[in-house]
């Protein structure tokens, strides 16, 4: 989000999108998510510009809006059979679609770019669905630690919607962004970082710290051997960790990055 201040900055790994819930009385923050991604319509499927359809009686119009109601209600069974806690469909989703699902207390989303779906499929571990009556349970993703919508006033007040893979060190992750030192050498010293297994959980810890100027916080990420593994050398200019280098240099802190 383009605007503010350097120390306003925030490592996000996850997802974020220029989105907001269906209904406001939706869940805007869910923890550990059910997430279930569609390519598919939750509303009646028009005809096409040909269609024809004659009616002799009035109870046949009846039963025309009846039968849109059924096959609507049928796909949003489907869906809350599976029990998501937020759905999110590159196609449209009506009014009686959303009433089913605010019902069952899921949060769903809609039109959302192809692209963006299959960064959220890779993110969270879904499988996006292209029919309702195909959804299995290994199709809801589970690797999203923190769904949530806020109101960023540096983006003209839109509502972003983000997707914070925060697993295993969500409880350290805090301690950093909120320059929580005490609550960091608590948590570093209870457990090591023995449980930061992927390259990446180091390189946001260290990136958070240095891009806040929280100095002692990454000096105690560092003497805890918490190394930034950039794989195949990535350019740095522009990037989180270029800011981070610049601010290591800034403060005289060690950076070590491991090729």
């Amino acid at each position: 989000v383009p605007g503010g201040a350097i120390e306003e900055s925030r490592v996000l790994r996850g997802v974020m999108l220029n989105k907001d819930v269906l209904h406001h009385k939706m869940k805007r923050r869910i923890e550990n998510p059910r997430i279930l991604l569609l390519d598919f319509n939750l509303e009646y499927k028009k005809g096409e510009s040909q269609t024809n359809i004659e009616i002799s009686q009035d109870m046949d119009f009846t039963r025309i809006l009846e039968l849109e109601e059924e096959y609507i209600k049928k796909i949003c069974d489907d869906i809350i059979r599976m029990k998501p806690d937020l759905i999110i469909t590159e196609k449209g989703i009506s009014d009686l679609a959303s009433h089913y699902l605010l019902k069952a207390g899921i949060t769903a989303m809609r039109r959302v770019k192809k692209s963006d779906n299959n960064r959220l499929a890779r993110a969270c571990g879904a499988t996006i669905v292209n029919r309702p009556d195909e959804i299995k349970e290994s199709d809801i993703g589970s690797g999203c630690g923190l769904f949530e919508v806020k109101k960023e006033k540096l983006a003209k007040r839109r509502k972003i919607a983000m997707f914070d893979k925060e697993e295993v060190n969500s409880s350290l992750n805090r301690a950093v962004r909120e320059g929580d030192l005490e609550g960091a050498k608590e948590l570093i010293n209870s457990f090591g970082l023995s449980y930061i297994k992927e390259w990446s959980d180091g390189y946001v810890l260290l990136c958070q710290a240095l891009i806040n100027k929280n100095t002692a916080i990454a000096k105690l990420l560092l003497n805890h051997d918490c190394k930034v593994n950039i794989e195949n050398g990535p350019k740095l200019t522009g990037t989180p960790l270029h800011l981070a280098v610049i601010s290591a240099r800034e403060f005289k802190v060690s950076l070590t990055i491991v090729y």
